[in-house]
């Protein structure tokens, strides 16, 4: 289902650095864009995990922005409705997308006064949506499947129309495995396998969880796309593979 731009949401940061959040919405083919002016728009962690070196790392982005005029409110983003997916959220800086997701339904802060108002949204970045869709596959559970092909099919289970980047770090290698010394590409993720009844009626959060955890990484977005980093070589020099995200992923870097 295609989408088309509905809103922006411009914030004009004191360096002079300018935060623009585009909202899309779904099946609009309408020229009209509506414009708001931000008054703080911010990206945040959103893990409920306690644990400090929990394996997936959800997003947030909170936006907040002024509506004063009868028109703002006639525009306003239907957040009532039962589509999960309606609307698609990038977070546009120097025309680069640092941030991806969809607007939460069912949620808004808008306060009871006169003149012009300042309304809060929130964005997620989606993740939260696998834990309802199920691997479930006719397939022969007892056959071999490839880790990095489970992690490509989990991660392209979620309903981005765009074409997503993933960046897997990790150089945890077992003996016998290729490493990046004999070629640039060989990372653990596509040489490692497992039975496919270790996942057959899991949902998709759980898969990528039990494998990222497995590995000793973490898996968050950052630029617009997924990455798996591991936790001990966060500040240190970062060898990937670039992957499309998919169900059979292919090396793109």
């Amino acid at each position: 289902m295609a989408y088309g731009l509905r809103y922006t949401i411009t914030q004009q940061l004191r360096d002079d650095t300018t935060l623009i959040a585009k909202i899309y919405e779904k099946s609009y083919v309408g020229a009209t864009v509506t414009e708001y002016t931000g008054t703080n728009i911010t990206l945040v962690p959103n893990s409920s995990n306690e644990d400090p070196i929990a394996t997936i790392i959800s997003s947030q982005l909170n936006i907040s922005f002024l509506i004063s005029t009868q028109e703002d409110y006639d525009n306003f983003p239907d957040l009532l409705n039962f589509d999960e997916t309606k609307y698609y959220v990038e977070l546009v800086i120097d025309s680069e997308i640092k941030w991806r997701g969809f607007l939460l339904n069912d949620y808004v802060q808008v306060p009871f006064t006169t003149g012009n108002q300042e309304v809060t949204i929130n964005c997620i970045d989606g993740l939260s949506f696998l834990k309802y869709t199920y691997y479930d596959d006719d397939i022969n559970i007892n056959s071999l499947v490839k880790v990095l092909d489970m992690i490509g099919l989990s991660l392209s289970a979620l309903p981005f129309e765009d074409d997503l980047f993933l960046y897997a770090c990790c150089s945890y290698y077992a003996n016998g495995m290729f490493d990046r010394g004999d070629a640039g590409a060989d990372e653990p993720f596509s040489q490692t396998y497992q039975y496919a009844r270790d996942f057959y009626k899991l949902d998709y959060y759980s898969i990528l969880e039990n494998i990222i955890k497995s590995f000793g990484c973490r898996l968050f977005q950052a630029n617009g796309n997924w990455y798996i980093l591991p936790m001990n070589t966060q500040a240190d020099i970062i060898y990937y593979t670039r992957y499309t995200v998919e169900a059979t992923p292919i090396v793109t870097g």
